[in-house]
């Protein structure tokens, strides 16, 4: 008892006292607790010590409470108590289907929605300063700014369904995120996950094409740095010494990519002129750089940070993921032949990497699409016999039984 006081009055001491209406609530439930009928007398004897107890235990409830910064938005969310979309301050939308709930918490920096059942759909502003995450019992989906839908649901069914943008996902079974594009739809159970792509809803509108025009490349983040076709030469001589990183290197843009703030990252690279010193760059910088760039809506300036990071560093481990993350943007950007390129070189480098698996399942789609029926096919056979429970299965599946 002493030892609730005490941490009590320390807390009233930093964050002052609660409101007198309140106060005068719990003075009632004491003398309410004092005033017990007479033939209880035993629970009367402890009747004030539990009151105050439950008092001073609804008191620092309040006081931490309190310190909650100005600004937060922590709510419960369901679909039958809603009558629209919830709209965040920024313009970004939640909105819950049929039998829907789930837990918001937002505040300047990030916004986090915990999905307990039922479908959410997110329209998420893109280039805004705020990191997005949903989880869905033990999956978690990061966005930066995009469309589309999770659902979770009984025996822990899980949905994610893109419609615009990109997103990163993150199931138990997988030591890797799995990355959706717009079109894609990732659905099953647990060990059970297959992965489909709509080509038809990866179109924009013509009107969403003419509306927005992808960035033109800034002159001080191109300064020194290979033409974007220039594709790397993955014979380069062995790799060269790590120079040192200048201060402008080491700049805040970092620390907002650690953070998950891709935009604002990138808006921290523009700024501050990274691109002029690109080639003063370690792996691993450079590698953030790209992922910064890719995840913040430059792919532009992501190929030209991967390009020179397995030119300069071939040895390096970065470089090695950075054949694949390559991959990843020439997709994005629709250059499918230096897609193929990049993620093949990717295969060739080793047999080991963590992104072994979806690389083939990208290499699946891309031959496939080009027409290229028996490559398909050969990198179908051994995804199948390396994960025959992975998301890209049932592509495998169909591509091996149409075989003539």
């Amino acid at each position: 008892m002493a030892e609730l006081e005490r941490l009590a009055s320390e807390l009233r001491q930093e964050l002052g006292s609660p409101p007198d209406a309140w106060q005068q609530a719990q003075r009632a439930r004491w003398r309410q607790g004092l005033r017990a009928p007479a033939g209880r007398s035993r629970i009367r004897g402890f009747a004030p010590w539990v009151v105050a107890s439950l008092g001073i235990m609804a008191g620092l409830i309040w006081l931490v409470a309190a310190r909650r910064p100005a600004g937060s938005d922590e709510r419960w969310l369901v679909a039958e108590e809603l009558r629209g979309p919830v709209r965040l301050d920024d313009g970004s939308t939640i909105s819950l289907g049929p039998g829907g709930r789930g837990r918001l918490l937002a505040d300047s920096a990030t916004v986090r929605f915990d999905l307990h059942q039922g479908r959410a759909s997110f329209d998420v502003v893109p280039e805004r300063k705020r990191s997005w995450t949903i989880r869905a019992g033990k999956n978690e989906v990061r966005v930066v700014g995009t469309r589309f839908s999770v659902f979770f649901g009984s025996d822990e069914a899980f949905e994610v369904e893109v419609e615009r943008g990109v997103v990163a996902v993150q199931v138990p079974d997988r030591n890797a995120s799995l990355e959706l594009k717009a079109g894609d739809h990732l659905h099953g159970h647990p060990g059970q996950l297959e992965l489909t792509h709509d080509v038809a809803s990866a179109l924009p509108p013509a009107s969403a094409a003419a509306s927005s025009p992808a960035p033109a490349p800034r002159a001080e983040d191109v300064a020194a740095v290979p033409a974007p076709s220039a594709r790397p030469d993955v014979s380069a001589p062995s790799a060269l010494p790590v120079a040192p990183e200048p201060l402008a290197a080491r700049a805040d843009w970092q620390l907002r990519y650690r953070e998950g703030k891709y935009a604002e990252s990138l808006a921290l690279v523009r700024a501050q002129g990274v691109g002029k010193h690109l080639t003063d760059l370690s792996p691993s910088a450079l590698a953030e750089l790209a992922d910064a760039a890719r995840l913040g809506g430059d792919p532009e300036l992501a190929v030209r940070a991967l390009a020179l990071l397995i030119q300069r560093f071939p040895g390096a481990a970065e470089a090695r993921d950075g054949r694949f993350m390559l991959g990843r943007v020439d997709v994005l950007r629709g250059d499918d032949a230096a897609a193929v390129e990049a993620f093949e070189g990717y295969l060739h480098s080793g047999s080991s990497g963590r992104y072994v698996s979806e690389t083939r399942g990208r290499l699946m789609e891309l031959y496939a699409k080009r027409g290229d029926a028996e490559r398909a096919r050969s990198v179908a056979q051994q995804y199948l016999q390396a994960t025959p429970n992975g998301p890209y299965r049932r592509l495998a599946r169909s591509l091996i039984t149409s075989q003539p």
